[in-house]
């Protein structure tokens, strides 16, 4: 059985920088990320003293960390020179809410034996509720291309153009509006049940409202479902295009069963030479 567990303990925490650690040595063999300590063979940043540790565990083994971190933790200049506020574009947001209703997931990192299970909607669920308990309205992350549509399922909405991240290369802000139950609702998002299990939590509807009102225009602007063209339409246009053009339509078809169709902006960098992605 799987396990979410937050490292309490020093100890505990080490563990998690260790497997992060393990992770971008050997996994992805990343070994100039920031924060890598090579004597001691932990991945920590100055960050991680100001955040939640999340880890799965099966059999005394952990299988995927998240780090969750509530942005009215953070000393501002920590918070400064993260970039946090350029990166998800913060302007109009904090003119409505306050940093501690905002939090960001990062350093998501999952064992290849849990990837494709339940292991990361179990996670998910454990840091939405706490999330929900400590009064969060909004929180944020950034996925590489190929997660967007993994994210999308759980209600995370894009509202802005990608970034070039200095470590991951391109990325897609997302945000996660924790009480908006409309669209986690239209979605069928597997947070609602998490959402309906702590039903006796108010939120504040005016702050929940005027979030959406600041946020809906990036929202219908980015959102994928009103963007991309008809899976029809484009595949007739990828068929005509010389890589797929030696592709049957059946072939074509079948791409959308794994590929993430999104808007760009004129002149988004989206790979550079030399970066190391998945994609």
């Amino acid at each position: 059985m799987v396990n979410v567990r937050i490292a309490e303990s020093d100890v505990e925490k080490v563990e998690v920088y260790r497997f992060r650690y393990e992770y971008f040595q050997n996994v992805v063999q990343r070994f100039y990320v920031r924060g890598l300590d090579h004597v001691k063979k932990i991945h920590i940043e100055e960050i991680d003293a100001f955040s939640r540790h999340y880890y799965l565990e099966q059999d005394s083994r952990i299988l995927g960390v998240l780090r969750h971190t509530r942005l009215g933790d953070v000393p501002k200049d920590i918070l400064a020179k993260d970039d946090i506020s350029d990166i998800f574009n913060l302007e109009a947001v904090l003119k409505i809410a306050e940093l501690d209703k905002l939090s960001m997931n990062s350093r998501l990192i999952l064992d290849k034996s849990a990837r494709g299970s339940a292991a990361l909607g179990i996670l998910f669920s454990r840091v939405y509720m706490d999330g929900l308990l400590d009064g969060v309205e909004l929180d944020f992350l950034t996925a590489a291309p190929s997660s967007i549509q993994v994210y999308r399922k759980s209600g995370y909405r894009r509202y802005r153009s990608g970034i070039e991240h200095p470590e991951n290369g391109y990325d897609v802000p997302m945000v996660l509006m924790l009480n908006d139950t409309d669209h986690l609702t239209s979605i069928k998002s597997p947070l609602l049940r998490t959402r309906r299990a702590v039903a006796h939590i108010n939120s504040d509807l005016k702050l929940v409202e005027g979030l959406l009102d600041a946020l809906w225009p990036r929202f219908k602007a980015y959102d994928e479902d009103t963007l991309r063209l008809p899976a029809l339409e484009l595949s007739f246009a990828l068929a005509e295009e010389g890589i797929f053009a030696s592709l049957s339509r059946e072939e074509i078809d079948a791409l959308f069963t794994f590929v993430t169709v999104f808007n760009l902006e004129p002149g988004e960098q989206i790979i550079a030479k030399h970066q190391r992605r998945d994609e």
